[in-house]
């Protein structure tokens, strides 16, 4: 650079000392208040200066979206800025829905965390930031879409159902055959009782013996049941089985044997 005019272009100053300074003002002393890395030598020459500017570290800009680009109010954006560089001029956030107004915001420092609740809409979002680097004054941007429903739009949660209770193991249907303790029976017949158990409350239930006799009872409400039936003696003695079925629930218990 080897006029005041290319050091401010070089800078980003405009001409026409829009800052009311004169030319050297404008291009000499701004510069160095811009660039604060330069030291009271570099400020003051010229050519120093031009040396010092080129070797400044790129500017760059590191802008990511935290927040989703869609969602539903109330809507919090959320937007992770970081530019880099020995020379960051300024750095604006700006968001602004279709048709409307454009909001813009400055962001101090070296960039950090920006959050903000936006009403529905489309919005479009942008990430700014000047400075200067070793090529020279340095504009960048980043830009993004974010897209929020109103809160109307929002579906109520159907109220959670209770889930049934498990249902409860079936108890087991059972047949016995026992010597009747009340009517034992005499001569050549034998008393005896045919019970069971697991039925559902009040069915009525058949009892077989051998397969081919049956005969009704009603079971409890608890499932049980109890019938007095009699068996003729013989000689030499023979197996008689039982077995119990719920008319109802067509539950078949397991078969009994008795010897008389």
């Amino acid at each position: 650079m080897d006029t005041l005019r290319e050091l401010g272009t070089f800078v980003g100053i405009p001409q026409g000392s829009a800052y009311r300074r004169s030319v050297f003002e404008t291009a000499l002393r701004l510069t160095g208040d811009l660039v604060s890395l330069l030291d009271e030598r570099e400020r003051i020459s010229m050519r120093i200066m031009s040396v010092a500017l080129e070797k400044l570290p790129p500017v760059t800009l590191d802008a990511v979206l935290v927040s989703p680009n869609t969602g539903m109010e109330p809507f919090v954006l959320r937007i992770d800025v970081q530019p880099t560089g020995t020379a960051i001029l300024e750095t604006f956030v700006d968001f602004k829905e279709a048709n409307g107004t454009l909001n813009s915001t400055e962001m101090k420092g070296d960039g950090g965390s920006f959050s903000v609740t936006i009403p529905s809409g489309k919005w479009a979002v942008s990430v700014r930031c000047s400075g200067i680097g070793h090529t020279g004054f340095v504009k960048l941007e980043r830009s993004f879409l974010v897209d929020v429903a109103p809160e109307s739009l929002r579906k109520e949660e159907p109220p959670e159902v209770a889930s049934p209770p498990p249902a409860q193991p079936l108890a087991p249907v059972t047949c016995t055959v026992t010597l009747d303790g009340i009517r034992p029976g005499s001569g050549g017949i034998e008393g005896i009782v045919v019970a069971g158990h697991g039925f559902l409350g009040e069915e009525s239930v058949e009892v077989t013996q051998d397969a081919t006799q049956k005969t009704l009872s009603r079971a409890d409400k608890s499932g049980s049941f109890s019938i007095p039936l009699s068996l003729l003696r013989a000689h030499p003695p023979a197996q008689h089985t039982f077995q119990a079925r719920g008319l109802t629930s067509a539950r078949v218990s397991n078969a009994a044997g008795y010897t008389v």
